[in-house]
C-alpha cells in the first residue's frame, strides 16, 4: 500500500509521468503467469526466502515474479512458459553450471554437479532440485544435503511421473540457509 501510495505521489509532483495502461492482452499474459508461478509457489520459499528474515508464501511469490517477468510467451490465449527462463531461487553463492541429469537404467534420475566454490568452510550445504511435470501441471521439490566432494544424487522416478515429459532445476543453499545459489535449468527428461 505505501508503494502504490508513494507512485501516486511521484505521479503527481512530476508532470511528465505518465499512467501505465494495461491491454487485455497483457492482463491476461499476466494472469496466466501468476497461475504458473502459484502452481510451483512452494519451491520459492526455499529459494527467494532470506532466512534471517522470514518472509511469507505471497512475499515470496512476489519476489520470484520480479525475476520472472518475460518467462510466458506467445499470443493468447496460446501462451506457454519458457522453461529455460524460470528462476527458482537467486543468491550469491556459486551456481551449479556445469550440473546435468540423465536417465539411469533402472529409471532413477542421476543429477551430477560441481561442488559450489564458495563453501568453504563450511562443508555442507543443501541441494534442492525441482522436478516439473508439464502434463498434470505438479511439480516435487527434493532437498539433498550434501558434504564438499559429494556431487551427484541419485532419485528414484515417481510413479505420477512416469512416461511424461520433466523439466529440471537445481539450486544450492548454504547449511546456515543464509546464502543460495541462482538456479539452473537442467532441462527436460523423458520419465
Amino acid at each position: 500500500m505505501k508503494d502504490l501510495k508513494k507512485a501516486a505521489h511521484f505521479a503527481q509532483q512530476h508532470s511528465a509521468a505518465k499512467t501505465l495502461i494495461f491491454d487485455d492482452s497483457d492482463k491476461a499474459k499476466m494472469m496466466f503467469k501468476l497461475a504458473f508461478l502459484t502452481t510451483i509457489g512452494r519451491i520459492y520459499l526455499f529459494g527467494f526466502n532470506n532466512s534471517s528474515k522470514s518472509l511469507s508464501q505471497i512475499q515470496t511469490l512476489n519476489i520470484a515474479e520480479k525475476y520472472n517477468r518475460n518467462i510466458v510467451c506467445g499470443e493468447g490465449p496460446k501462451y506457454w512458459i519458457d522453461y529455460p527462463s524460470l528462476q527458482i531461487s537467486a543468491g550469491k553463492l556459486s551456481k551449479p553450471e556445469y550440473a546435468k541429469v540423465t536417465i539411469g537404467n533402472d529409471k532413477e534420475l542421476l543429477i551430477q554437479w560441481g561442488d559450489p566454490l564458495e563453501i568453504i568452510p563450511p562443508l555442507r550445504y543443501t541441494v534442492y532440485i525441482m522436478q516439473y511435470d508439464h502434463t498434470s501441471k505438479t511439480n516435487h521439490i527434493w532437498e539433498c544435503t550434501s558434504k564438499k566432494g559429494n556431487d551427484n544424487e541419485i532419485l528414484p522416478v515417481l510413479p505420477e511421473m512416469a512416461g511424461h515429459q520433466i523439466h529440471n532445476w537445481m539450486f544450492f543453499v548454504s547449511e546456515d540457509g543464509k546464502t543460495k545459489s541462482d538456479s539452473v535449468y537442467l532441462g527436460i527428461c523423458k520419465m
